[in-house]
């Protein structure tokens, strides 16, 4: 029977969250066994329990920000003005094996990012643990606890990719699995070397993978295309009358007519793509973004990273160091007054700067992988009384974010912040940190997706699929007739379609991919102060009074160098093939309608950004004047109140 349970979402955020299961209550074949016991050397660790960040006194959700809290801790690095190590551990690093420590290379100091990670509601290296578990035990044909590579590549559990590994199909093949896998050269199939199998050498074969450089670092500023079009006469200054002239610059690039302006609208290579523009971003190559702290650290790469950065190449040293000065003393271990490779070490031990918390797929997994007691032989498309029709739109699980402390020299009193579900953007001091999440494995409705299949291509209508009815064109989509066909019997039945089409996920939602950059158009980002991916009435309204404020020195004049900068942190779950597509971040999503706004506001409100124009405002025009109390040809709650 499939049941909606109501699951208990990570860090005290409830959502009521659908099985995406679909799986009918019938008995299949023995298509994947529950796996076996990790070891005790190989246990994952249980899931962490999260510590629910303490609130500054004074502090008060800013602006926009969703209701969700994202409090700041006020436990906090005050290690950061000691030159002691702190006497214990900050309270970020609750879970070795679920956390990851990144350095971001941001501009004036490097930054240290603590992201705390779970699949499923358990911590990130869990599953691929588990994984590698189930496989070996499926491969282990003669039982003797040992797997032997012939084993594996021998096993039809496995062979022709039902765990998204490369297939298998010859004595040929079969030698390339072997000498590409089989690192020690033993024929034993070892623990460190399977999930680069399953993997196909992803993400470097680990639970979690980072990369990233700055490709638009200086042209974002003076040369992106929101600059362009409100530096009207191109002297690489904003002066007071393009100030003025910046609202109607942007309403005019309202291309849809909507009131709304996206990036796209104004850089028109973002709704066109020129196949020549996007070879020469892929061949673009800047400096580097960031670094994988922790076990993993390459700390070569990272001594040569910061130097490059901070010391134009040069050894680091006290007096052009771009750490706070007790931190460069607690580096600075031998007291020389310079950073060597072996002190960059302890950039592991320091608190960090920012934590945040994330998590992938469901808080409460259901246990819909284990088949064992499906029936292949019943169609699932007879429900019973008891049972549900499966829902071909389901909705995804979302992925959860929350900031959980920041370091108290990064933020104000009231930190500026705005998130949504899979997004977050924080400012630290004068730069903005966007964290975006992209999950494209999080489990779809495969029960359904095999029965599709099976009415498109079970000719004679007996409830399962022989070889002699699949196309060659479907194996590519749901693999062989050997693959699925769990027992053997020649037989391809809804259950094991739907087994096999979740199988085939297995190692992409057990690797979690991050990568760090810059954002091609500054001065974008900067207008849109919501941070939704797009310019509204407000915002358009506003955009005089926001490139006030950006002029730092306040002589009247915005100059490119006074931009802030934004770094982006996406985190994602798929196929790095294309990784492109992988690390875009998803859209943004637009902000519901305010519970106390009156049913006619919100029918009104035909763009969804918050207020009512002239435009879509279906009364006199006397009405409207009436309302809109400061004359900006606006309406907000607050008027219309």
């Amino acid at each position: 029977m499939r049941i909606k349970r109501t699951h208990s979402l990570l860090l005290s955020i409830a959502c009521v969250l659908p099985t995406l299961s679909g799986c009918p209550s019938t008995k299949p074949p023995v298509a994947n066994p529950p796996p076996q016991q990790p070891t005790a050397s190989t246990k994952p660790a249980p899931t962490p329990k999260p510590t629910e960040p303490i609130s500054q006194t004074s502090a008060t959700p800013p602006a926009g920000a969703s209701n969700e809290t994202h409090a700041v801790s006020t436990e906090a690095d005050n290690s950061h003005n000691s030159a002691e190590p702190p006497s214990k551990p900050p309270a970020a690093s609750t879970e070795p094996d679920s956390k990851e420590r990144i350095l971001l290379l941001a501009t004036g100091r490097p930054l240290l990012i603590d992201i705390i990670l779970t699949i499923d509601g358990a911590p990130h290296t869990a599953a691929l643990n588990k994984l590698v578990d189930e496989v070996l035990k499926i491969a282990d044909t003669d039982g003797d606890g040992r797997t032997m590579w012939k084993e594996l590549c021998a096993s039809n559990r496995i062979k022709y990719g039902q765990f998204g590994n490369l297939a298998i199909s010859d004595d040929n093949s079969e030698k390339q699995v072997i000498d590409r896998y089989d690192i020690a050269r033993d024929g034993v199939v070892d623990r460190t070397e399977l999930p680069r199998f399953l993997t196909r050498n992803a993400g470097a074969s680990r639970p979690f993978s980072l990369r990233g450089t700055l490709n638009y670092r200086g042209s974002n500023r003076h040369g992106s295309a929101t600059w362009r079009m409100l530096d009207a006469d191109g002297n690489s200054v904003i002066d007071a009358d393009e100030r003025q002239q910046a609202a109607t610059r942007l309403a005019a690039r309202d291309t849809d007519d909507d009131e709304i302006v996206t990036v796209a609208d104004l850089n028109p290579r973002l709704s066109q793509p020129d196949p020549d523009m996007m070879m020469n971003d892929r061949r673009r190559r800047g400096p580097d973004a960031s670094r994988l702290l922790g076990d993993h650290a390459d700390w070569s790469s990272i001594q040569r990273a910061i130097e490059q950065e901070y010391a134009g190449g040069r050894t680091l040293r006290a007096d052009s160091s771009p750490f706070p000065p007790a931190v460069f003393d607690q580096l600075d271990t031998n007291h020389d007054r310079r950073l060597l490779r072996g002190e960059y070490e302890r950039l592991n031990n320091l608190p960090a700067d920012v934590v945040v918390e994330i998590a992938f797929g469901t808080t409460d997994p259901e246990p819909a992988d284990e088949l064992t007691s499906i029936d292949p032989t019943k169609s699932s498309s007879d429900p019973t009384d008891d049972e549900e029709e499966p829902s071909t739109n389901q909705p995804r699980s979302p992925v959860l974010i929350k900031l959980r402390s920041l370091a108290p020299e990064l933020s104000s009193v009231v930190p500026a912040m705005t998130s949504s579900p899979g997004q977050l953007t924080i400012s630290l001091g004068d730069s903005l940190l966007a964290i975006a999440i992209n999950d494209t494995v999080v489990r779809g409705n495969f029960a359904a997706q095999a029965q599709r299949t099976l009415a498109m291509f079970d000719q004679n209508k007996d409830g399962y699929l022989e070889a002699s009815e699949i196309p060659d064109s479907l194996p590519g989509q749901i693999g062989r007739l050997e693959a699925i066909d769990a027992d053997g019997d020649g037989k391809a039945y809804p259950a094991e379609i739907a087994a096999f089409l979740t199988q085939q996920q297995a190692g992409l939602r057990a690797q979690i991919h991050a990568r760090a950059s810059d954002v091609e158009d500054l001065l974008f980002v900067a207008l849109d102060t919501n941070h939704d991916q797009r310019l509204d009435s407000r915002e358009i309204q506003h955009a005089p009074d926001v490139l006030t404020r950006l002029d730092t020195n306040s002589d009247g004049e915005l100059t490119p160098t006074e931009l802030p900068e934004v770094l982006s942190l996406v985190l994602a779950r798929g196929s790095i093939e294309n990784a492109d597509a992988l690390f875009t971040p998803p859209p943004a999503n637009l902000a519901r309608p305010d519970k106390k706004a009156p049913r006619w506001f919100t029918a009104m409100d035909a763009n969804q950004d918050g207020v009512i124009s002239r435009r879509e405002f279906l009364g006199t025009q006397e009405q409207f004047t009436k309302l809109d109390r400061d004359q900006n040809n606006i309406l907000d709650l607050t008027e219309i109140k």
